[in-house]
């Protein structure tokens, strides 16, 4: 480890160095020696004030060194400036034995203290030991140290694991034990953990104020507080809108600076407030001082604020740029505009613009800022960037060449589009200035310097204005969420603020901002010195404490440089706003003022060879500022023609009218206040923020920056020395260590504490505390003696506190032992307590327990008799079900059974049915063939005889009655000579039946069947039958003669064609009788389709039946079981469970089958339908055989068959065949019984 570089200051301002002396120290101590350079010892003396500069410049370049004491010569000598010349040799680690003067040699601490937690326990606090310290705990990113009440922060430069919601809870203890707090090590959690549990206890707002120089972590560090706070707090949803303001303010307020990569570029206050249940129900936002000059200027190697960056190179969308008028989002992206190309510095490493633009957005979403309003502000933005482009050209009408106006282009067109203007408007404001008097109205025409801080002049109002238009809309957000309002009348107006504000700043070019920077870390250091240095002193002072005063450094004379004003004296501000209020005065003016006014202060200077500047002697030191621009900045002043333009713009989707509406309303409250300046109005906020925070309990985070390029893990032990000893950390730190941190009043010491004490001593402080909650008067030193003997039994040490006037003083840690006394006894009291409550509590226990185990033992065995009586009736109820099931499964097989024989006993009676039918239709059928044929027969006789039906009729009427007189008779025993009855139509009539009521061709015995004809048939075919003619009585009677000769012949063509008529007949009825047999055949087929169509639907619909039931009583069954338990029904059938069908080998399986008992009929009738077609091919083909029809008694020339060889044939036919004349009304009958017969079978 590098041994730290001293840096010393002139004892005149900064005070005596805080060094533990090197007297009492022996041989052989480890020590620090600072080594000087060669020749400096010479050169450091002579007396007074320049010994001491002397020595203090030596010691600018010189180190801290380890060594070992070797010899002490403690001898009067030589004085150097407060220091005794005494020496003292030591012996250096690297072999050099060294003799220097005592001042030089301070103790240092054993190897055992080596990176403590706390400064304050160090066994000698000096400067070299305290680095040494500090520089050890840093190496092992240990970067949060304690000195005293103090927390100091180094940034590490780098992510650490140290901010985690592991780390988060471990600290969560800290906020409400002071006890579990001590034990844990130094953090930022650790601080903002005891604010929190002060507020709680003490019912008392907080602050944390989190200062340092520019790099040194402000921001970070007021952030992972925040985020702990919402960890600690949270719950209520604030807390994360809270958070999400972070990325928005640091977008818009922070930028790159020369020391540090995100500056805050002004300064906030963040309150959190708390309900009553010490939750953060609403938070609220103050801003100081916003840098907007950066918006148009900025030094070499810096840039602007991030957001102007991340918009040109997060804003993706082609159409959105193209209505920003930006270019395409490349690296050289901000060259494009000339207040960010002039600094050279676009880029930060390790930092991804685009990305933290998509952070912000999200952010304003978040706190309530819509898609449109940011839209509105990137427009605004985009015009900001556009207007430092804005460039002035001589008007061509002013010959003098004195106008200017804006030179016209894409710069112009762009600017006057997004921010909603006139470019005439624009170049009018921009290039005149309106001047208003009582009598009249002045226009100034500006020179191209005016023009141009006009310009700037815009560009900073609007982007102040968009500020904090921001910083409205977060507050109109957190102080307007739905737990901020719900938690508005339970709030216990409790709060904790967080102050996180810009460092001290000295670059080679300091201005107006740098100085009111300056100026707010000078009030807090003074506001820091007075809490923790000069009013601890005062305090002790007043107690009458007794203690070494520590000298420390106030800085009220540097404040006074600045802030003072009359009657008290001139400051740097006051001189700057009188010379605001000269119309005629100038920069240079303002130094001449200055140097008359604070010539003789000893924190002021001037530079003969500066003319331009002044130097202010701060508490961290000397700072040059150039007065360039002062009286501008501290003005502040827009021109009206301005404000009234952004005031009547009207652009689109554009916040210029908005904006320009609240800066004109404040310039018009300004004005009505007197025209304050910058300056003075920046200094009543320090002021009122000072006023704030004193009200508050006050919490100090120290942040230093370890070195100037912010590298991870290099520690300069000078810079980082300097730093503590310009914050005053080192005057506290031995405050803390020598003072008496912890303080009590005596009547509150006593009462806390009075349980030490005997009961009549107890009684006597309640008895006081009493009369002076009751306002009596009350002796005081009975609380100082109670306090006495409170101290007496604690067994404290003398030296380890301190009796003051109304207060008792404890060393540190002493109150730590004290509490642990006190909390022993409170823990011994209540566990007494909590002993005799215990026994007392187990006697009724015991008691309540007796009595609760006889009702529960009386209530479980009425439990178990009621529960045996369910089950009996359980098991009763379970017989019953079984019963119930096996009768039901009983039923069921016996109803299949059942169906199955009334299926089967159907299909036979159908069977039989149907059979009967085709029987009587086959008859029918054969009926009507018969008479169709006889009817036909008549016609062709008609047709070839030429006769009429009534003739045809009584010749075959006649031909009947012969032959059916000689049927009695053999056909040999009949001769030719037989005489026979004459064929005339009135015989025939006569001899034919009279008819009936049934018609004239009711069927008789004496028809002829076909098949019964069995006389021979010879080859000779019949001769035709002769042609008859009919003729009257006067014709008969004059023929007598021929009378017989024609019946003969008569006789004979009668039988010839009753031949031929019987053979017709049987052709055409079996081919009748086939065409039949195939529509029978049809439509037996298409009944046997339709029937089996009925039983498949019949066989559907009975196993969906089947299934249902089935379904049901498996969720019966399965009920009954969930209710009553397994063991009491018997098991299910597994092919129940598994099958919802009916079983295999079920008679209602078969159910399809019974029902359908005609599907092999087909076969049956095929071959019946060919043994028919066989038989009437074969009666075909015999008809179409020639035969000749021979009367056995005269078979001569006549070939006329006798007519009495027919009978016999007749006689034996038992065929019914229809009579002539057609068919009758009993067929028609028959016919239409069997079509009702047959849609009935198959409706059925």
């Amino acid at each position: 480890m590098a041994p730290p570089k001293a840096v010393e200051r002139p004892s005149s301002r900064l005070g005596p160095s805080i060094n533990d002396g090197a007297e009492a120290l022996a041989k052989g101590s480890r020590v620090w020696v600072l080594a000087m350079p060669e020749g400096s010892k010479s050169r450091a003396g002579g007396n007074g004030t320049a010994s001491v500069a002397a020595a203090a410049a030596a010691a600018a370049n010189s180190t801290w060194v380890p060594g070992e004491l070797r010899a002490l010569n403690v001898e009067a000598g030589e004085e150097v400036g407060n220091a005794s010349a005494s020496t003292g040799q030591v012996a250096l680690d690297d072999g050099r034995l060294l003799t220097v003067e005592l001042h030089r040699i301070v103790p240092a601490n054993p190897k055992l203290q080596e990176g403590i937690p706390d400064l304050t326990h160090l066994s000698y606090l000096n400067e070299p030991g305290i680095t040494y310290n500090l520089e050890a705990r840093y190496q092992g990113d240990e970067i949060y140290t304690f000195a005293g009440p103090v927390l100091i922060a180094l940034n590490p430069c780098k992510p650490l694991p140290l901010y985690t919601p592991e780390m988060a809870t471990k600290y969560r203890a800290g906020a409400r034990d002071v006890v579990a707090s001590a034990l844990l090590p130094p953090h930022i959690y650790l601080v903002a953990a005891n604010a929190f549990r002060r507020m709680l206890r003490e019912k008392c707002n907080q602050s944390l104020i989190v200062n340092g120089e520019s790099g040194a972590g402000k921001t970070e560090t007021t952030k992972k507080a925040m985020q702990y706070f919402a960890t600690l707090a949270g719950g209520t949803g604030v807390e994360g809108q809270v958070l999400e303001t972070n990325p928005i303010l640091e977008a818009f307020g922070n930028a790159k600076t020369l020391r540090n990569h995100n500056s805050s570029r002004f300064g906030k206050l963040i309150q959190m407030h708390f309900n009553a249940s010490h939750h953060i129900c609403g938070a609220r936002i103050k801003t100081y001082l916003l840098e907007k000059s950066r918006v148009v200027h900025q030094l070499k190697g810096e840039r602007s604020f991030h957001i102007f960056y991340q918009m040109l190179r997060g804003l993706k969308d082609p159409a959105r740029r193209a209505a920003l008028h930006l270019p395409p989002p490349n690296r050289d992206a901000p060259c494009a505009f000339k207040c960010l190309a002039q600094s050279a510095c676009w880029e930060l490493e390790g930092v991804d613009d685009a990305a933290d633009f998509s952070i912000v957005c999200d952010a304003l979403a978040d706190v309530g800022v819509t898609p449109q309003m940011q839209d509105a502000l990137m427009r605004l933005l985009s015009g900001v960037l556009w207007l430092s482009n804005l460039e002035f050209v001589h008007d061509e009408a002013d010959r003098n060449g004195e106008t200017y106006v804006l030179a016209q282009g894409p710069a112009l067109d762009a600017c006057c589009d997004l921010l909603g203007v006139q470019p005439e408007d624009l170049s009018a404001s921009l290039t005149r200035k309106r001047i208003v008097t009582p009598s009249e109205t002045i226009v100034k025409i500006l020179n191209l310097e005016e023009c141009l801080d006009c310009r700037d002049a815009l560009a900073k109002a609007l982007y102040a204005a968009a500020f904090e238009w921001i910083v409205e809309a977060i507050n109109r957000k957190l102080d307007n969420a739905p737990a901020s309002r719900q938690n508005a009348a339970s709030s216990s107006g409790l709060s904790i603020s967080i102050l996180d504000i810009y460092g001290f700043e000295a670059f080679n070019t300091n201005s107006f901002e740098q100085l009111c920077i300056n100026y707010a870390n000078e009030r807090l250091q003074q506001q820091f010195t007075r809490h923790h240095v000069r009013g601890e002193q005062q305090e002790y002072e007043s107690e009458g404490i007794d203690w070494t005063k520590v000298e420390f450094v106030d800085n009220q004379e540097c404040v006074d440089v600045i802030e003072q004003a009359p009657p008290k004296g001139l400051g740097v501000l006051a001189v700057l706003d009188a010379q605001c209020r000269f119309p005629k005065s100038t920069d240079m003016t303002f130094v001449e003022t200055l140097k008359e006014a604070l010539a003789t202060h000893p924190h002021f200077s001037t530079n003969v060879r500066a003319p331009r500047e002044f130097t202010v002697l701060h508490y961290a030191g000397l700072v040059p500022y150039d007065c360039t621009g002062f009286l501008d900045k501290n003005k502040d002043t827009l021109n009206p023609d301005l404000i009234e333009l952004m005031a009547s713009a009207n652009g689109e989707g554009s916040m210029v009218p908005m904006l320009g509406q609240s800066i004109k309303d404040d310039c018009d409250a300004n004005t009505r206040r007197g025209g304050q300046s910058v300056g003075s109005r920046f200094s009543q906020q320090l002021k009122e923020l000072i006023i704030e925070l004193d009200a508050t309990g006050l919490h100090f985070v120290r942040c230093i920056k370890p070195n100037d390029k912010l590298e991870p893990g290099d520690f300069e032990g000078p810079m980082i020395l300097h730093q503590l000893r310009c914050c005053g950390v080192l005057e506290v730190a031995r405050i803390a260590r020598a003072g008496f941190p912890t303080r009590y009043g005596h009547q509150a010491f006593a009462e806390r504490y009075s349980i030490l004490l005997p009961p009549e001593e107890q009684a006597a402080l309640l008895a006081a505390a009493e009369g002076v909650k009751s306002g009596k008067q009350v002796l005081q030193g009975d609380a100082l003696e109670a306090c006495r003997k409170l101290v007496d039994k604690f067994g404290l040490e003398p030296s380890q506190y301190q009796v003051g006037r109304t207060k008792i003083f404890f060393r540190p840690g002493v109150l730590g032992f004290v509490e642990d006394k006190w909390a022993a006894m409170q823990s011994g009291t209540l566990l007494i307590q909590a002993s005799w409550r215990m026994c007392q509590q187990r006697r009724r226990y015991a008691a309540v327990r007796g009595a609760t185990v006889a009702l529960q033992s009386a209530w479980r065995a009425r439990a178990v008799w009621l529960a045996f009586l369910q089950m009996r009736r359980e098991l009763a109820a379970a017989r019953v079900l079984q019963a119930a099931w096996r009768g039901h499964a009983a039923r069921c097989r016996f109803l299949a059974t059942c169906q199955a024989a009334r299926t089967v006993q159907e299909a036979w009676r159908h069977l039989q049915l149907r059979r009967q039918l085709l029987a009587r239709v086959a008859e029918r059928k054969e009926r009507e063939l018969a008479a169709k044929l006889e009817q036909e027969s008549f016609t062709s006789l008609r047709k070839k005889f030429g006769c009429e039906m009534d003739e045809v009729q009584s010749a075959l009427a006649f031909w009947r009655s012969q032959g059916g007189s000689s049927t009695s008779q053999p056909s040999s025993a009949r001769t030719p000579t037989q005489p026979s009855t004459p064929f005339t139509p009135d015989a025939a009539a006569a001899a034919a039946p009279p008819p009936t009521a049934t018609g004239p061709h009711t069927p008789a015995s004496t028809h002829v069947s076909p098949r019964a004809h069995t006389a021979p048939q010879t080859t000779t075919q019949a001769p035709p039958m002769p042609h008859i003619k009919t003729t009257s009585p006067e014709a008969a009677a004059n023929g007598g003669v021929s009378a017989a000769a024609n019946s003969a012949a008569a006789t004979a063509a009668a039988a010839a064609t009753a031949q031929r008529f019987a053979v017709l007949q049987e052709a055409k009825e079996t081919a009748e009788r086939l065409g039949l047999e195939n529509i029978r055949l049809n439509k037996q087929l298409q009944l046997e389709r339709s029937l089996k169509e009925r039983y498949q639907h019949k066989y559907e619909e009975q196993n969906a039946m089947w299934s249902e039931q089935l379904h049901t009583l498996q969720e019966y069954i399965l009920q009954v079981r969930s209710t009553f338990g397994d063991t009491r029904l018997p098991p299910l059938p597994s092919a129940l469970l598994r099958v919802p069908a009916p079983p295999v080998g079920h008679p209602a399986s078969h159910h399809h089958q019974s029902l359908n008992p005609l599907q092999e009929r087909p076969a049956f009738t095929e071959a019946k339908a060919a043994s028919f077609k066989r038989e009437a091919e074969a009666k075909a083909t015999q008809a179409r055989k020639p035969s000749s029809i021979a009367s056995p008694g005269s078979a001569t020339s006549t070939g006329v068959k006798s007519p009495t060889s027919q009978p016999a044939s007749r006689s034996g036919s038992t065929h019914r065949s229809r009579p002539v004349g057609g068919g009758s009304p009993a067929s028609t009958d028959e016919r239409q019984q069997q079509q009702q017969q047959q849609q009935q079978q198959q409706r059925g």
